[in-house]
């Protein structure tokens, strides 16, 4: 964006910026445009919501590729979210393990608190017949 318009509040504001631009301009003291304040905040908030959800995603991916995360308390998995984590436990268990109750059946699932976190764990048996246990950390959901 040519900083000219920016330095002219007349021309700014007769032109439209994107949100983005609005945004900027606000918090850099360009220009003063109440109208447009709160459009510029939703954009912020939006574009932080995506970025999160993003990041979350890789995260999750990340866990599903390296199969041996979760298997210690050390090596938690962390639920991200803030309300209805256990969704997103099985989700995680299936897509590194496979269907439940074909490839792996739960045995026990318990909630406990330690060191300052909440840990859901999970103990399963793979249709090999080996025994292991999941500990997602469920803080931030909990």
């Amino acid at each position: 964006m040519d900083d000219k318009l920016l330095n002219n509040s007349n021309d700014a504001k007769n032109n439209d910026f994107s949100n983005c631009e609005l945004m900027k301009m606000h918090f850099t003291g360009q220009r003063d445009y109440e109208k447009n304040y709160q459009t510029a905040i939703d954009y912020l908030f939006k574009s932080l919501d995506e970025a999160f959800e993003q990041c979350k995603n890789d995260y999750y991916e990340i866990i599903t590729l390296k199969k041996e995360y979760g298997k210690s308390f050390e090596e938690r998995i962390y639920i991200i979210e803030e309300k209805g984590g256990i969704p997103v436990e099985y989700e995680l268990m299936e897509k590194i393990l496979g269907e439940r109750d074909v490839d792996f059946i739960v045995e026990k699932q318990s909630v406990s608190y330690k060191d300052g976190y909440w840990i859901d764990k999970i103990d399963i048996e793979i249709s090999n017949g080996e025994k292991v246990s999941y500990y997602f950390d469920i803080t931030r959901s909990f």
